[in-house]
């Protein structure tokens, strides 16, 4: 009887450490190599561009990934909980910071518990990278448009995130022309300036291109209402494209049709059309770069 407890007692203490169920399914604790389970050095980024790239490895995917309580992303940066660096910087330099993953792994189903130091570059942006459609632009919002190489100093069109959308009317109801505002891509910043200078003569406030005027997001002015076009490009190339955070309801542009009526755009179905100035839509302001 004795040696069957001795033997009973040297089996329990060669086990190693496990946490297990109540379907008898242990999970081994592994508090080293880190980097097994977290990318510590990420491929680097550019100021003003649009990053995506994983923390997790191969060995890590499936678990939970949080930002250690005392460290800061980069500014511009976010992590999701499934290891993914995501957002478009703002300051260059050399980035560290602390990253917990923690859960069970899907490649051996394994309990993880680790934290590791990640490493990221960003670089300056110098001019000479460009924008792909739908990219992240220097604000955050969403780049709709490329006309090519820089001219008249910009080259690119974005559309302010979603969170700086707002409704107003389109301002001075009837019987008042505006004059010289025009469709074409490239024109809506002059649009707006010349209907703004109109409705400040006219003791107008909160109006939409006033509004989109006065604007400053994430530290960048210059917003506009975009022109007709514009605003259409701004349907097919993000909205239809299930970018930009749009809602399926009116915009208005900055493309006067007469002295009672404006055009807008119905993000529903991209039908375009004209309708008072004194309705209220919503307003989803631009800006060139």
């Amino acid at each position: 009887m004795k040696k069957i407890i001795i033997l009973t007692i040297i089996t329990i203490f060669m086990l190693p450490f496990m946490a297990c169920s109540v379907n008898n399914v242990c999970d081994v604790e592994h508090s080293n190599n880190n980097n097994v389970y977290i990318n510590t050095t990420l491929p680097n980024a550019t100021v003003g561009l649009t990053y995506n790239e994983s923390v997790a490895t191969n060995s890590g995917m499936g678990l939970y990934y949080e930002l250690a309580y005392y460290s800061n992303l980069p500014t511009g940066l976010g992590l999701s909980s499934d290891g993914m660096i995501s957002g478009t910087p703002t300051i260059s330099g050399t980035h560290t910071f602390d990253i917990n993953a923690y859960g069970n792994t899907y490649y051996d189903g394994e309990y993880v518990s680790v934290t590791a130091t990640v490493t990221i570059i960003i670089n300056s942006n110098t001019g000479n990278t460009g924008y792909n459609i739908g990219d992240r632009g220097p604000a955050n919002g969403f780049v709709f448009y490329d006309k090519g190489s820089y001219s008249d100093g910009w080259r690119y069109l974005e559309a302010a995130p979603p969170e700086t959308e707002f409704s107003a009317e389109w301002g001075y109801g009837y019987y008042y022309y505006v004059g010289n505002t025009y469709s074409d891509v490239g024109t809506g910043k002059q649009n707006t300036q010349n209907i703004v200078s109109f409705l400040n003569i006219q003791g107008e406030s909160g109006q939409a291109a006033q509004v989109c005027n006065n604007m400053i997001h994430n530290g960048f002015s210059g917003w506009f209402l975009p022109s007709m076009n514009e605003l259409d490009l701004m349907y097919w190339n993000l909205h239809y494209n299930g970018l930009g955070g749009f809602d399926s309801v009116w915009y208005w542009s900055s493309t006067e049709y007469d002295s009672d009526d404006a055009y807008g755009q119905n993000f529903y179905d991209g039908g375009i059309g004209s309708y008072g100035k004194y309705y209220s839509d919503r307003v989803r302001a631009i800006r060139a770069f």
